[in-house]
């Protein structure tokens, strides 16, 4: 027996799929940012290399991305150039589909990096479940004055309201993240240690951190991280070279799991190891105000030092 849709039927079926499509239409219209560089796509935006100057069409991106609720900020295959980006309680992935075709660098000599007791962060990720993956950053140049900068940092905001927004979810996964050895100040590659003023007001960073088959070259710190509440950080399969210590853990509260890592320490610039920096896995604690214990797993990892 053959059923039929009868013509009353058809007609709303065209409504709704015209309703449909003009709901869809609008919906990217809705996306305030260069058209010709930045769209959006079935539960995504999309963003192209502009040949110059990407920072406000990448920021615009993350933003609307944030606005709309969409998971996913995609990068095109390409070059992109930027200076700094942040988001804020973001939830979602950025990135491109590989770190060997999506590459950004940082503007060189573009970012007045921190001095003494100071340090810019060039990706500031404030709270979330952000997702930083498939690309690579070059941060081989960034700063014009300073020399003390962390490239990819999970912070908490420091205000609106302070500290108070103190879970996240944070992952890096399959980046190369590319410093340079002739930087002889305090560089990180991948950072979430909160900012000083949190840390102070007893309001540490919860959540759960992980940095997954990853490629780290020439910083004076590869990984930084501090985590309270017994919080998991998972530090697996990436490539660590050139650098003066691989994995620092302080002042923290977490359980960490560190595996299948290749890590190359005590190298880069004689100044990163003169500054007591020439370790593969450094766990200490700094302030009165840290917490008393913390727990590290270090299984099946190869170490060589440079030194």
């Amino acid at each position: 027996m053959h059923r039929f849709l009868s013509s009353a039927s058809l007609l709303l079926l065209a409504a709704i799929a015209s309703g449909l499509f003009s709901a869809s239409t609008a919906y990217a219209q809705d996306v305030e940012c260069n058209p010709s560089f930045v769209s959006v796509s079935t539960g995504k935006i999309r963003v192209l290399p502009s040949g110059g100057d990407d920072t406000d069409n990448l920021q615009c991106a993350v933003l609307e991305a944030g606005r709309l609720s969409l998971p996913r900020v995609e990068l095109a295959a390409g070059d992109f150039s930027f200076t700094r980006l942040f988001f804020d309680a973001y939830r979602g992935t950025f990135g491109g589909t590989s770190a060997d075709s999506t590459r950004m660098t940082v503007i060189p000599n573009s970012v007045d990096c921190g001095g003494a007791g100071q340090s810019a962060n060039l990706v500031v990720v404030s709270g979330g479940d952000t997702k930083i993956s498939r690309v690579r950053i070059d941060a081989s140049n960034p700063c014009r004055s300073g020399s003390n900068f962390a490239v990819i940092a999970f912070v908490q905001p420091e205000s609106e309201p302070a500290c108070q927004r103190r879970t996240f979810f944070g992952e890096v996964d399959r980046v190369e993240v590319i410093g340079s050895a002739s930087q002889s100040g305090r560089t990180v590659a991948i950072s979430n240690v909160p900012p000083q003023q949190c840390f102070l007001a007893g309001q540490g960073t919860l959540g759960t951190f992980k940095v997954n088959r990853s490629t780290i070259e020439a910083f004076a710190i590869a990984i930084a991280t501090q985590i309270w509440g017994q919080g998991q950080v998972d530090i697996n399969f990436n490539s660590i070279d050139a650098v003066g210590t691989a994995i620092f853990i302080v002042d923290a509260d977490q359980s960490t799991t560190i595996t299948g890592n290749s890590i190359r320490y005590n190298g880069g610039n004689p100044a990163w190891t003169n500054q007591s920096f020439g370790y593969g896995v450094l766990g200490s604690t700094f302030s009165n105000g840290a917490p008393a214990a913390n727990r590290t797993v270090i299984h099946n990892n190869r170490f060589f030092d440079l030194g």
